[in-house]
C-alpha cells in the first residue's frame, strides 16, 4: 500500500515538472504584454514640418485645380482651333515643300541642253519673283530673245488685261468668280485699286486650296477642252516632244505659283506693310496708300498664272514620281 501511495507521488511530481516546462523541454517563459513601438524624436519632428508644409501649401493645391477647371474651356477651344486649321497648317507644309526648284527630278532622264532650260527659267522666275510677279510661258514667250524689266511687265499686262480676264472667265476653274472678276476689272479701270486686291486674293484663295484638295484635275482638261488650256503645254512642245522632260516645265512655273502663295499669305508684321500682303491687307493692317496700279497688275498676272494648276497635281511633286 505504501508503495502503491509513493508510486502516485512520484508521478504528480514528474506532471508538475512536465507542465512548469515548454515544448521541447524548455522552462516556460512569461512574456509580459508588448507595448507600442516608440517613433525616435527626430523622425516625430520631420513629420510634424510636413503636415505643417502641407497646410500651408494645401490653399495653393487647391488654387491650382481651380484654375485648371476655369482653363479647361479655354484648352478644350485650343484644341477645336487647332483641329480646325490643322488642315491650313498641312497645305502651308506642303507648298513650302513642293516649292522648292530642282527636286525630286531624274536629271538621267532629261537631255542636257533641256536640264539647262529647265535651270535658267527656274533662275528667270524667281528674279521676278522677288518683285512678286508670277510669269507664265506665254510672258516669256512674248519677250522671248529681249530683257524683261518690270515696266514692260507692267504695259503688257495692262494692255492685255481685258484678253486675260475674258480668258480665265472660259476657265471652269473660274466659274464660280465670273461676276467677281467683271466687277474687279471695272474697278480697275475705274482706279479704285485698294478694293481690287481684296477680290482678287479671295479668288486666287480658293483656286490654291482647290487644287490642294484635289478638286482641279488634269482629267478635266479632257471634259472641259479649251484652247487656252492646250496653249499652257504647246508653250513647252518647242523646246521638247519627251514627256518627262514636258512635266518638269510645266512643275517649274506651278512652283512659281506656290512660292508667291507664300510670299503674299505671309504673318502681319510688325510695322505697316507696303507690300502685296493678303493677311494685312485682310485684317486691316497694312499701308494701304501704298497700294497702286503694278500691284493690281501683279495679282492679275497671278490669276492667269494659275491657270497651270490644271495640267499638274501634287502627285507629280511626290519623290517617289
Amino acid at each position: 500500500m505504501d508503495e502503491k501511495h509513493n508510486q502516485e507521488q512520484e508521478n504528480k511530481h514528474k506532471q508538475t515538472e512536465q507542465n512548469d516546462k515548454g515544448d521541447g523541454g524548455v522552462s516556460k517563459i512569461h512574456i509580459s504584454k508588448t507595448s507600442e513601438p516608440q517613433i525616435p524624436p527626430h523622425l516625430k519632428q520631420a513629420l510634424k514640418m510636413q503636415a505643417e508644409a502641407y497646410q500651408k501649401l494645401e490653399p495653393i493645391i487647391k488654387a491650382q485645380a481651380q484654375i485648371t477647371a476655369s482653363l479647361q474651356p479655354a484648352i478644350q477651344a485650343f484644341e477645336r482651333f487647332e483641329e480646325i486649321t490643322k488642315p491650313i497648317t498641312d497645305m502651308i507644309r506642303t507648298f513650302e515643300k513642293i516649292s522648292v526648284p530642282l527636286q525630286n527630278i531624274n536629271w538621267d532622264l532629261i537631255d542636257q541642253a533641256i536640264a539647262e532650260k529647265i535651270k535658267e527659267t527656274v533662275e528667270e522666275l524667281k528674279s521676278f519673283e522677288e518683285e512678286l510677279w508670277c510669269l507664265d510661258a506665254d510672258i516669256l514667250d512674248a519677250f522671248e530673245g529681249e530683257e524683261i524689266s518690270n515696266d514692260k511687265l507692267v504695259t503688257y499686262v495692262h494692255e492685255n488685261l481685258d484678253e486675260y480676264v475674258e480668258e480665265l472667265l472660259q476657265e471652269p476653274m473660274f466659274s464660280i468668280h465670273k461676276s467677281l472678276l467683271w466687277e474687279t476689272l471695272e474697278a480697275y479701270k475705274s482706279g479704285f485699286y485698294k478694293l481690287c486686291t481684296y477680290s482678287l486674293f479671295s479668288i486666287f484663295e480658293h483656286l490654291i486650296s482647290s487644287w490642294y484638295v484635289g478638286n482641279i484635275k488634269k482629267e478635266e482638261i479632257s471634259v472641259h477642252a479649251k484652247p487656252n488650256v492646250r496653249r499652257r503645254l504647246e508653250k513647252i512642245e518647242p523646246f521638247t516632244e519627251n514627256a518627262e522632260e514636258q512635266r518638269e516645265f510645266l512643275k517649274v512655273f506651278a512652283q512659281s505659283v506656290f512660292r508667291i502663295h507664300q510670299n503674299t499669305f505671309t504673318k502681319i508684321p510688325e510695322e505697316l506693310n507696303t507690300e502685296l500682303n493678303r493677311n494685312s491687307i485682310a485684317h486691316g493692317f497694312h499701308d494701304y496708300d501704298s497700294i497702286g496700279q503694278t500691284d493690281i497688275l501683279k495679282l492679275f498676272q497671278l490669276l492667269k498664272s494659275s491657270l497651270i494648276l490644271r495640267v499638274v497635281e501634287k502627285e507629280d511633286f511626290d519623290e517617289e514620281s
